[in-house]
């Protein structure tokens, strides 16, 4: 089964960065979240990584009978970090970097699952050219940073 992730960050140009991330499926919404403070690649790994935690957690009904489990993001970067990281996590220092932080977590997410029979694959697709799957994780990305942003106003 696909899911789809996105993340993003409005504000930097005032200097007090909001970021939104989201994850979808063609079901609807899986998660989505938002914060204060930021960059946009903090926002793609934590919508990778809140995807994970929530189907192993509340959403596992939707992939009981999937071996595989997709992921697919517009973020080049994000599916470089973890890879490497998977590769050799002794190289990352997860207290100088909050995207290595979050990678450990997503790797243990992929142990999990793995222990589970199942595979996460990740795909990379062009952000912005016509993937619904993209499009609905980017709008409600956007729609979770702005939403953020006007509570800071």
């Amino acid at each position: 089964m696909k899911f789809y992730t996105d993340g993003s960050m409005i504000g930097l140009q005032k200097g007090s960065p909001v970021i939104g991330w989201a994850a979808v499926c063609n079901f609807g919404l899986v998660t989505c979240g938002n914060r204060k403070g930021g960059t946009n690649t903090n926002s793609e790994m934590l919508a990778i990584k809140d995807c994970l935690f929530s189907l192993k957690n509340e959403k596992s009904y939707l992939i009981e009978k999937e071996n595989i489990i997709e992921i697919v993001t517009d973020s080049r970067v994000s599916i470089q970090i973890i890879n490497s990281f998977l590769k050799n996590p002794d190289i990352f220092d997860i207290n100088t970097n909050e995207n290595y932080m979050i990678a450990s977590h997503i790797i243990y997410y992929i142990k999990y699952f793995k222990e589970k029979g199942k595979k996460i694959v990740f795909t990379k697709v062009q952000g912005h050219n016509n993937n619904l799957g993209n499009h609905f994780a980017d709008y409600v990305a956007n729609t979770m940073s702005e939403k953020l942003t006007i509570l800071w106003r």
